[in-house]
């Protein structure tokens, strides 16, 4: 089980390693856009019809790649006042960890079957001002609840079956 863990963990990394820099590029690319959108605003007084749409979806595609990246650093809201409390008993902290866990898991999971259904059902809708399909911008949900999944799921085995101190956190 370890073997499976520690190849769920290096998958685990280079996906969370993809994730931030898909995140850093649509940041970048979102203020470039905005910049653009701004300058032809109030500079030559003409506004274009699709950087808001634009940076719209990419918000949407940076929220749900985030969310994978926090869960992969455990950096998701938590009750850490709970946690606290209970950092000197080490199972009851593990039960804690793990129901917390589970908890974002199960949120994941409805994240991707929702997303998938949006999906298919928005295949024939474009957008308004760039007339693209959709689909495209929608496929953040699923692909968002995946990565978190996965993270997740690493997460769980790593509490149940390997030795951790939870006490520290």
């Amino acid at each position: 089980m370890e073997k499976c863990i520690l190849f769920l963990e290096a998958v685990g990394k280079k996906i969370n390693t993809l994730s931030l820099y898909a995140v850093g590029i649509l940041l970048s690319l979102m203020v470039a856009i905005i910049m653009l959108q701004v300058g032809m605003r109030y500079i030559v007084g003409n506004a274009l019809q699709w950087p808001e749409e634009l940076t719209m979806f990419f918000m949407a595609w940076l929220a749900f790649i985030g969310g994978g990246v926090a869960t992969y650093k455990s950096q998701h809201i938590s009750m850490d006042i709970v946690l606290i409390l209970f950092r000197k008993n080490a199972a009851v902290s593990r039960m804690l960890h793990l129901a917390g866990s589970t908890t974002l898991l199960v949120f994941a999971v409805f994240l991707l079957i929702q997303g998938i259904s949006l999906v298919s059902e928005s295949g024939r809708i474009v957008s308004d001002a760039m007339r693209i399909p959709m689909s495209y911008p929608r496929l953040a949900m699923p692909i968002g609840g995946g990565i978190m999944a996965w993270h997740c799921i690493t997460n769980i085995l790593r509490i149940l079956f390997l030795q951790l101190d939870t006490t520290a956190s």
